[in-house]
Formats: structure tokens, sequence, C-alpha cells
């Protein structure tokens, strides 16, 4: 008899677990609910049609993230922006891009060269155009700790870049701010492709070092646009 092939079995519970990670990840990134409150797990896998123990997972994930707060005795909540948490992930994303920028090489991939490129010479005119440049940024962010060859840098270049996504994204809708924003990632592109690391790291660093000169009212807007959130 021939041998028989049996196909692999999904992980569906894994796969339920990073569905509802994904689901209520996006929603405390784009800031659609109110900071500082409490989150029923019953209520909430029941807004969002996701079962109670995948629902669990994905919020003892984000609270390891440092995403969502996480009490003993009252559970889980989200988190107000403060600005030195902000400035201190701002620093780190400093130090860790620097460092995959220099190790980078050429294997950063074109088609990161090419979306630099290819950016907009205009700041986000809604909240929904600065979320999506945001997260294009963000791709492009871990493009460039994954060409630094180290997995646990990359890793934490994620968890570091998500936590500053609010304040990134209300940066690309000011006017100046974005189109300076704008004007440095395509030099980084352009210093990249040409091997300039000394200039690819300069841009990175004017990046970083506006946005956390703009800290204090990036944070004041963004617990603003936060706390008018009418999610659930």
């Amino acid at each position: 008899m021939g041998d028989v092939t049996t196909a692999p079995r999904e992980d569906v519970p894994t796969r339920k677990s990073d569905a509802a990670y994904e689901t209520l990840k996006g929603l405390v990134l784009n800031g659609r609910i109110r900071p500082g409150r409490h989150l029923v797990l019953y209520d909430l896998a029941e807004h969002l049609k996701i079962g109670e123990t995948p629902l669990r997972d994905a919020m003892l994930r984000l609270a390891t993230e440092g995403l969502l707060a996480r009490d003993n005795s009252s559970g889980f909540s989200t988190k107000e922006f403060r600005v030195d948490e902000q400035r201190q992930i701002l620093e780190l994303c400093d130090l860790m891009l620097t460092h995959a920028v220099l190790n980078a090489g050429d294997r950063v991939s074109g088609q990161l060269l090419t979306d630099l490129a290819e950016l907009e010479n205009a700041p986000a005119a809604t909240i929904e155009e600065a979320a999506q440049l945001a997260g294009r940024i963000r791709d492009m962010y871990l493009e460039i700790a994954r060409a630094a060859g180290n997995d646990v840098l990359r890793d934490q270049c994620r968890v570091m870049v998500d936590r500053s996504h609010m304040v990134r994204m209300l940066d690309l809708q000011i006017g100046e701010s974005g189109r300076h924003t704008i004007d440095d990632l395509r030099e980084f592109g352009v210093a990249m492709a040409a091997r300039e690391v000394e200039q690819a790291v300069a841009s990175v660093k004017a990046i970083l070092g506006r946005r956390i000169d703009r800290l204090p009212l990036l944070v004041k807007e963004a617990n603003f646009l936060a706390s008018d959130a009418s999610f659930p």
C-alpha cells in the first residue's frame, strides 16, 4: 500500500486568537476606544462577535506589548497617552532604527525604496488617510529592521512602532510637520539606495526628533480624539 498523506490540520484556536488580536489592536492603535476604559470581556466579545477565549488571549498579548493596561483585580483597560512614555518610546525607536539602518546593508528590498519614492508630497487630509499613511510608514520601518537580520530587533521595533502609532498618525495630518516627515522619508530612501548610511540615519533622527519636540501637542490631541470615541 502506498503511504497515506494527511493534510496538516490548521491550528484553529491560534487562528482565532490571531484574528481577535488584530481586530482589537486596530481599535486600540487608531484611538477607537476611549483612554482609561475598562474592557469587559463578555461585552467586548459580544460586540465584536468574537469568542471570549481568543479575545482574552488577544488582550493578554496586547497588555504584554504595552498597548493595554492590566490590573490583577480589575482586569484590562485602555491606556491614556502620556508625554513621558511616548518620548521614551520614540527615543528607543531612534536607537533601534539607527542600528537597523547601520546593519541593513544591501538587504533592504527594492519595493521599500520604491514606496519611499512614491510618497505623495502632501500631509494626510483626513484621519483615515493619516492612519493609512502611518501604517505604510510602519511597514517601511519594519522592513528596515528585517533587513538588519536581527529577529529580536525586528519584533521589538514592531512593538515600539505600534505603541507610537497614534502620535505618528496625528503628526502626519498636521500640514508643515507632515510635509517635513514625507520629505525626510524620501531623502531617507534616496540615501539608502545610494548606500549613504550617515544621511539615512540623519533623516530618521530628523523625523523622530521633530516628533519628540511636538509631543505635548500630539499627546493632548491623541487623548482628545480617543476620548470622543463612541466604541462600543
